[in-house]
């Protein structure tokens, strides 16, 4: 977790802000950390995260990795 429980959310907003081109994987525990239910891939969600992918700890590597190759052009 970051210091503040939205930096995350936060810095991926400035990223695409800066560069809506940039890929940008989220890789969350808000669901585990706090007990709340996070759904990035609802409507609501993305309306403000603005990660091309959102992921939730704990994960497997190769989640990671499929992603990133997504992701990134060849």
């Amino acid at each position: 977790m970051l210091e503040n429980l939205d930096g995350g959310f936060t810095l991926c907003y400035h990223l695409k802000k800066a560069d809506p081109d940039i890929p940008v994987i989220l890789v969350t525990g808000v669901t585990h950390e706090t007990g709340l239910e996070f759904d990035g891939a609802s409507g609501g969600e993305r309306s403000w995260v603005k990660a091309d992918v959102i992921l939730d700890k704990p994960l497997r590597f190769e989640t990671v990795r499929r992603e990133i190759e997504r992701l990134l052009p060849d």
